[in-house]
């Protein structure tokens, strides 16, 4: 039971680690990654304790040997790219493109597939992906170049597509193709070289995202045989495309490896079961019946053959076996060096079936041990130890040998001399102090570089009849039981013997010299360091340079002294000397009252002071421009050009002395120009400021702005406020500031303020009849015209749409506003306001009569609806706001009715009855009747004549001709005479009712 566990263990971290042990060789660049393979290897050492009775199990790897063909460099170094577009997937020589050729790494997965697919293949690091999610049509190629030996006869790639699926005919779908190209560019065959998929409904292998388009192949491992083409150059590419109406994409992600062709064993002595491994990238059938890529041999011997028939997703089949025999590999050492500090093992084991070794353990016997195949060792101390060497190799058999190994002490030694430093006045001889343990004497000397003159025995030198120079001088201790100690060295300098020259460039100098006059110094030897000094005082010179100062000095003879006290080495000291002489040169000061405008017309003369010559100067100016007298140094400036000048007066030379330039400086100041402006007009509506645009030619900034309306203007930054001026033009000034001699003076301009349009509305009335309908609108009228304005019109705060013009129309009562624009000038009125009421026609009226037939008559006018107030008129006379006329006359009267708002304007004529007082019916044509009057109005109307006594006379209508005065024929006398009337006419509440009225007259013949 036990073994059977064992063996379950064994097989179960065999497949563990025997994977991570491969990508740990393949990731070997990778600091990472072979930390987690050996947490990996940590995890099987419970299994190694197991069988420390029984051989352990081999393990079995694989390591690429087609360089970067896993990406593991994290780099594209060794692939080929190409671009180009599909379909067909036609693609160009383009180098590695970004975006389009692209390193994978992370445990990231592919959003396009519902974040199944991750960009890296399980078990890797990095990965390529080909080609993107962009459209276009692109097409992308990732090709990779195999020199196929029999240890790289075994290409596997793995790969993951993506392929948006349109559904277009199939030659335009997105796709994914790979090719397998011998070295003359040709498939190397049609079924193992050639694999394409192109987007489609159930593809074999493939996933859909629920609701999408993407069809997508999760990561799929192939195998490629290779071994037919051992000695060739084989090519491999990974093509992607997408669909070639350029809307929809497809790219894939992909990696391989390298690997010989061959089954893996795991046969170790002693073993009760070994493990026969096929490589990846396959479907497997065993000669034992079995299906899967590894499989377990009981009681494995030597000589049996196994065989595999393996085939790739491509139908590609490879047939491959295997011969048992054991892969013990045979431990063993020798020793190189037995120095205790310096002992060099060198692995020695001899292999079986050339399988790798993978593990080293060294037990140097004194408490330390190395993993290194050949270690170097030091020792704690010399003695005899006893080394024991295990190794594995990568199957997992396990060897160990032990050997007994003496180490020894090596000599040591120390050289050194009375002192490091010496001169070459030195003449004699300087012996080395040698120290040391054990057998260091008899060695040999030797010095670097040539030049010191050292015996070679005994390390003795001369100093005098050495070279100058600095010299490392070793010892070589005699090698010793095998050890050879490295060299003892000390350092030797020997110095030159100094000596040294000084001088000056001349022997005489002038005190107008300000720049520092240096002093040459040659010699040999270390002559350099010392201190410089003069004599007597008055020399300005600098003791550790000796570089001397003329214009500071006083004009004299001295003499200067350089000294080096202390040379090393116990060399001699250095002294030297030389004579400087200092004569005094003409003094000149020179200046003008600059600056001066450019508007001066008087010369300007200059301020000239010469001490210590006679000699005339000349005068000069740089640069050009300037207006000079070159010989009285006069300037013009209205004649020159603005400008600042160096104006230079030149003292010839004198004696040592050179000539004197004295400089000063001048300037001609343009008279200044500025030119102001504003962005105007102006609407005088505007409270914010408004900036000044300034501009103009020399100082003419600074200056102050004024203007009539003194609150309007900022007197500093010119900034106006177009509502503190006034309508029209403003005059704006800005007086330039007087500077470089140039006086002050001012400039203008003229700002335009538009004033604000001013509509002018008044209230209005509409009027209605009693049905509603508006006989006059409310004319709103601004009294602007439309060439010029534009309104926007409100109604209750409300905007009126497409309203413009400058007359509205309104048909609804309401608060009518109206904002006015200037479309000349821009300005917007401020909001002008008009109440619009609504009011109601009279419908009618009536009018009725009081006192008739008396001279205190009066007429009532009654008003039927409407709203009112109304005014009252009667035959043309001014209108009154009392509906009761007193005092009429008889007859036909005329009555107007309107009202307040104009809504009403009713019309009737209204008749007073009156009555002759007398008439004459005497013959003579003229008031031969008698009838009461304006009887027309009331035809209904009876009269009815009596006598004095009440006799009836006479029943006449108004419409009659009237009485005659006559009584069946018979003249009657003249005498008073009674009337009654009864007349049908309106009372008081407007209402026809028969009223009487009766009264007197006279008749007269």
């Amino acid at each position: 039971m036990e073994k059977k566990i064992l063996f379950i263990l064994l097989f179960l971290c065999f497949n563990t680690y025997s994977q991570i042990v491969e990508k740990k060789r393949d990731y070997k660049n990778s600091e990472k990654k072979e930390k987690r393979a050996l947490n990996y290897q940590g995890k099987c050492k419970i299994i190694d304790s197991l069988s420390n009775s029984t051989n352990k199990v081999a393990q079995i790897f694989s390591q690429s040997s087609c360089p970067n063909s896993d990406f593991e460099s994290g780099t594209l170094d060794g692939w080929q790219g190409e671009t180009g577009f599909c379909c067909p997937i036609t693609t160009s020589p383009s180098g590695i493109v970004s975006g389009r050729h692209t390193i994978m790494t992370g445990t990231g997965t592919d959003p396009n597939t519902c974040d199944v697919v991750h960009v890296v293949s399980p078990g890797g690091v990095y990965s390529a992906r080909v080609g993107n999610d962009d459209v276009n049509a692109e097409a992308e190629t990732l090709s990779y170049n195999i020199s196929v030996t029999p240890s790289s006869s075994l290409f596997i790639y793995k790969y993951a597509v993506v392929l948006q699926d349109p559904g277009h005919s199939q030659p335009e779908q997105p796709r994914f193709q790979v090719k397998v190209l011998n070295s003359s560019g040709n498939l190397i065959d049609p079924i193992c070289g050639l694999y394409t998929v192109v987007a489609d409904v159930g593809l074999d292998g493939f996933q859909t995202c629920p609701n999408g388009d993407v069809r997508y192949r999760d990561w799929t491992t192939v195998g490629l045989d290779l071994s037919p083409y051992i000695g060739q150059t084989i090519t491999i590419e990974f093509k992607t495309g997408d669909c070639s109406q350029g809307g929809h994409f497809g790219y894939a992600y992909v990696d391989a490896f390298c690997s010989p062709l061959q089954i893996s064993s795991t046969y170790c002595s002693g073993s009760f079961s070994a493990q026969l491994t096929a490589p990846i990238g396959f479907s497997y059938l065993w000669n034992t019946g079995e299906t899967t890529q590894t499989i377990n041999v009981n009681n494995p011997a030597t000589g049996l053959i196994y065989s595999c028939t393996m085939t790739s997703v491509t139908g590609c089949i490879v047939n491959i076996s295997t011969v048992m025999q054991l892969e013990d590999p045979v431990a063993g050492f020798t020793i190189t060096n037995t120095c205790y500090n310096d002992a060099i093992f060198q692995d020695t084991t001899v292999f079986s079936n050339l399988n790798q070794l993978n593990n080293f353990n060294w037990n140097f016997g004194d408490g330390t041990s190395s993993t290194l195949q050949n270690p170097s060792h030091v020792f704690t101390a010399a003695g005899t130890y006893t080394v024991q060497y295990t190794i594995s190799n990568t199957n997992g058999c396990l060897s160990t040998t032990s050997n007994s190994i003496t180490v020894y002490d090596p000599p040591t030694a120390q050289i050194n001399y009375t002192q490091t430093d010496f001169c070459t006045i030195d003449t004699s001889v300087h012996a080395v102090n040698l120290t040391g343990t054990s057998a260091y004497l008899g060695g040999v000397y030797s010095s670097s570089p040539a030049g010191l003159s050292l015996d070679t025995t005994n390390g003795d030198f001369i100093p005098s009849t050495s070279l100058p120079g600095i010299y490392t001088v070793s010892y070589q201790i005699p090698t010793f039981n095998g050890c050879t100690p490295p060299p003892q060295q000390t350092t030797v300098t020997v110095i030159q013997s100094p000596s040294a020259t000084i001088n000056y460039s001349t022997s005489t100098f002038c005190d107008q010299i300000n720049a520092l006059q240096p002093i040459s110094i040659n010699g040999i030897g270390i002559y350099t360091g010392g201190i410089y000094s003069s004599t007597p005082a008055g020399l300005t010179l600098d003791p550790n340079t000796g570089e001397i100062t003329p214009s500071s000095s006083l004009p004299g003879m001295y003499t200067v002294e350089y000294n080096l006290i202390n040379a090393g080495a116990n060399c001699s000291a250095v002294n030297t000397s030389t004579i400087v002489t200092i004569v005094a040169g003409p003094t000149v000061t020179l200046s003008y009252a600059s600056p001066f405008c450019s508007s001066i017309i008087l010369s300007q003369s200059p301020a000239l002071s010469v001490t210590g010559s006679t000699a005339l100067g000349a005068y000069s100016s740089s640069p050009s421009g300037l207006n000079i007298n070159f010989v009285s140094g006069n300037i013009l400036a209205n004649s020159s050009i603005p400008g600042n000048y160096v104006v230079s007066h030149t003292l010839p030379a004198q004696g040592v002395c050179s000539q004197v330039v004295t400089n000063t400086n001048v300037t001609i100041t343009p008279y200044p120009t500025a030119n102001i402006s504003y962005s105007d007009p102006f609407c005088i509506s505007i409270t914010t400021t408004e900036n000044v645009s300034i501009s103009g030619t020399g100082a003419y900034t600074g200056g102050l702005f004024s203007t009539s309306v003194a609150n309007g203007i900022n007197s500093v930054s010119g900034e106006i406020i177009p509502n503190a001026l006034v309508p029209g033009l403003n005059q704006i000034t800005y007086t330039i500031p007087a500077s470089g001699g140039c006086p002050s003076y001012p400039v203008s301009t003229y700002v335009t303020i538009n004033p604000l349009p001013q509509p002018v509305l008044t209230d209005f009335v509409i009027c209605k009849d009693k049905n509603g309908y508006v006989f006059r609108p409310a004319i709103l009228d601004t009294g602007l015209t439309d060439a010029i304005f534009d309104c926007q019109w409100f109604l209750n705060g409300t905007i009126i749409p497409s309203q413009t013009n400058n007359i509205y129309t309104a048909n609804v009562e309401g608060n009518y506003s109206v904002i006015v624009q200037n479309n000349q000038t821009g300005c917007i009125s401020l909001v002008e306001n008009s109440n619009v009421t609504m009011a109601e026609s009279a419908d009618d009226f009536y009018a009725y009569v009081t006192n008739t037939f008396d001279d205190s008559n009066s007429i009532t006018v009654v008003v039927q609806g409407g709203t009112g107030p109304y005014l009252f008129m009667i035959d043309d006379l001014p209108a009154q706001t009392s509906n009761v006329f007193q005092n009429l006359s008889s007859g036909i009267h005329t009555v107007k009715v309107t009202d307040v708002n104009n809504c009403s304007d009713l019309i009737k004529d209204v008749m007073v009855l009156g009555y002759p007082k007398f008439f004459t019916p005497n013959g003579d044509g003229i008031n031969e009747n008698w009838n009461i009057y304006y009887y027309d109005n009331i035809p209904n109307a009876i009269v009815y004549i009596y006598d004095r006594y009440g006799k009836l006379l006479k029943v006449q209508s108004p419409i009659s001709l009237g009485w005659d005065g006559t009584y069946i024929g018979k003249t009657l006398p003249s005498t008073d005479y009674w009337f009654v009337v009864e007349y049908y006419d309106l009372n008081q509440n407007g209402v026809k009712t028969w009223q009487t009225y009766k009264a007197h007259f006279a008749m007269k013949r």
